[in-house]
């Protein structure tokens, strides 16, 4: 593998890690409305 395939592929690495990074913001968002759905539900419907 020469030089410029591995900056590449590194730079590819680089990228993807730091959108896994973003991920974590958008997972807690989705656990937080799904819980108000559920606390809506709770309190709207009983």
């Amino acid at each position: 593998m020469n030089r410029s395939t591995r900056e590449q592929l590194q730079r590819e690495i680089d990228r993807d890690r730091r959108a896994e990074w973003l991920m974590i913001p958008f997972a807690l968002l989705a656990v937080a409305v799904i819980g108000v759905f559920f606390v809506v539900r709770e309190v709207w419907f009983v």
